[in-house]
C-alpha cells in the first residue's frame, strides 16, 4: 500500500519515506530525538557520542550509572554524554581506552561490533560490508529492528 506523501512530526521525514515507521518508533520510545527546528535529519551522519546515546537509550538497564571518572582519555565527567559513553565503553569492555573521539563518525563496523558486545546482533542485511558511517536514518532502523523484529518484515 502506497502511504501519503505528508510530514511526520519531523519536518523532514514524510510518510513516504521508507525508514519512516523506525524513525517514528525510535523518537516515540525516547531513543533518538529530532532537533529543535523540528527536523530529524536522517542522513546526518551519527557521531561517536551520538550513537553512545542511541544504544544507552535502547539497551540500559534502570540503574545504569554514570562514571566516576573520565571514561576516556578525551571525555571528562563534565561532557554531556559521559554517562552513556562510560556505559558505552563499560559494555563493551573498552574501559580505561586512551581515546573515545565523541564527535568522530560512528561506523557500520562500529555499530556491528557494539550491537555483538551487547547480545543483540543485527541481521547481516542490516549492513552494507562498507566502512561506511552510521546514519541517524540506519541507526534507527536497526535499533527498530533489533527491539521489535515482529513489526518488521
Amino acid at each position: 500500500m502506497l502511504r501519503e506523501n505528508r510530514p511526520t512530526a519531523f519536518s523532514d521525514v514524510r510518510e513516504s519515506d521508507p525508514d519512516h515507521d523506525s524513525i517514528r518508533w525510535a523518537s516515540e520510545v525516547g531513543i533518538s530525538r529530532g532537533y529543535p527546528d523540528g527536523s530529524y535529519r536522517p542522513d546526518e551522519v551519527v557521531s561517536r557520542q551520538a550513537a553512545a546515546a542511541f544504544l544507552y537509550r535502547a539497551f540500559s538497564t534502570a540503574g545504569s550509572s554514570a562514571p566516576e571518572a573520565d571514561p576516556a582519555g578525551d571525555v571528562p565527567a563534565s561532557h554531556p554524554f559521559s554517562r552513556e559513553i562510560g556505559w558505552y565503553l563499560t559494555s563493551r569492555g573498552l574501559r580505561g581506552c586512551e581515546r573515545f573521539e565523541p564527535d568522530g563518525p560512528f561506523l557500520e563496523s562500529d555499530l556491528r561490533d557494539a550491537l555483538v558486545a551487547l547480545g543483540h546482533p543485527a541481521p547481516e542485511s542490516a549492513f552494507s560490508y562498507a566502512e561506511v558511517p552510521v546514519t541517524r536514518r540506519q541507526i534507527a532502523r536497526v535499533l527498530h529492528l533489533l527491539k521489535t523484529p515482529t513489526t518488521l518484515a
